[in-house]
């Protein structure tokens, strides 16, 4: 957990991992690219979401991906699943309240030979905590 000074609102806490990803990664809220500049991207979450502007900073980062992906472990047979950087997508959304993301990830076999290809959408429903994994399997 991390401190950021927020104009006018003062210091507000927000995920480590938020922090690292927020420029790494590029981050959409209600449909919208976030700010380049985190504290106005924090700014915006708490305007709109008041006290539960953290729970999306603690779940809109690389650890949405990491729960898709090891959902995805516990249904496949799969020796080695491996995302696809470039196509990881974050967003966040305050009507309904969801946190979600998605991505491709390839399925490789024991030779390293690309066996699948999978398009996951994962959501996070902030309210309820249940976590859903939406998965589309593509055949190489």
């Amino acid at each position: 957990m991390e401190s950021l000074w927020i104009l006018p609102y003062g210091p507000l806490l927000v995920d480590k991992q938020f922090v690292v990803d927020y420029n790494r990664l590029k981050l959409h809220f209600d449909n919208e690219l976030m700010s380049t500049d985190i504290r106005l991207g924090v700014r915006r979450l708490y305007e709109v979401l008041g006290s539960q502007y953290y729970i999306y900073t603690r779940f809109m980062n690389q650890t949405m991906g990491n729960m898709g992906l090891q959902m995805l472990r516990n249904i496949t047979i799969e020796q080695h699943l491996i995302p696809v950087s470039s196509s990881f997508r974050v967003y966040g959304l305050s009507v309904p309240k969801r946190i979600g993301c998605t991505f491709r990830c390839d399925g490789l076999d024991s030779d390293l030979k690309k066996k699948n290809a999978y398009q996951l959408h994962v959501t996070f429903d902030p309210i309820t905590y249940v976590v859903t994994l939406e998965a589309a399997v593509y055949k190489h």
